[in-house]
Formats: structure tokens, C-alpha cells, sequence
């Protein structure tokens, strides 16, 4: 059986990658021909521009890539600084301020190993 395929469009100056079943697609910028339909959703939600997605809408998220005959947005446009997908003004109260919390690494000994089950134990450390 033969795969529909489309034209994927990145709107970007860099290629982009997209992984699907095990294998690995890039996308160089401009018009990309040939892209199995199953492929394109994956590599719009692999390829948010960050930023962008309201918590409610996941519709009206934005992507690196489209495919301008399901009329998609194919203007150029390169990744935002955002560091997460969210696009913060949409949220309320606290979470509009939230910022990362620190960078923890891990410990070889709790990687390996479990953690204790009792909080006591794991708070006494």
C-alpha cells in the first residue's frame, strides 16, 4: 500500500529533525516533498516554536513546520529564546512569575541504587 504524501514546509533558516516509528527525518529549510502524512503531526509537535501554546488551546500552538494545503502557517520564522512551550501570559495568578527551579544533579549512589521508602530514612540524609 502506498503512503499519501505532502509537501512539509520549514520555516526556518536551519534544518529540523523529526523523529517517527524508529526513524529519523530531517527537514531542510523551504519546501520538503514527499513527507508521509503520519510523519507531519509528529514533526509539528517535535518542532513547537517555543513559546507559544496556550494551556487551554492546543490549537492555536505555533510550529516550525507546516504544510501550507491543510492551511498552515509557512512563513518564515526562526525558534523563540522561550525556554518551554508555554506561552506564560496565558496563565494566571502565580504561575504567570514561575521560573525553573535550580539544577539538581544526580548522585551516581541514587541512580543505582532506590531511594529509601520511608521519608525519615530519605530526610536524614
Amino acid at each position: 500500500m502506498l503512503q499519501e504524501t505532502v509537501t512539509l514546509i520549514n520555516r526556518t533558516s536551519k534544518p529540523v529533525r523529526a523523529m517517527f516509528d524508529g526513524q529519523r527525518f530531517v527537514f531542510k529549510p523551504g519546501p520538503n516533498p514527499g513527507v508521509p502524512i503520519v510523519v507531519v503531526q509528529y514533526a509539528k509537535d517535535q518542532n513547537p516554536v517555543m513559546g507559544t501554546q496556550d494551556r487551554y488551546e492546543y490549537e492555536g500552538s505555533q510550529y516550525l513546520v507546516g504544510v501550507p494545503e491543510w492551511g498552515d502557517d509557512c512563513s518564515p520564522i526562526e525558534q523563540s529564546d522561550a525556554i518551554e512551550r508555554l506561552d506564560r501570559t496565558t496563565i494566571e495568578d502565580e504561575g504567570k512569575t514561575a521560573v525553573p527551579g535550580p539544577k539538581v544533579r544526580v548522585r551516581r549512589s541514587e541512580a543505582i541504587n532506590r531511594l529509601p521508602d520511608d521519608g525519615q530514612a530519605a530526610a536524614s540524609r
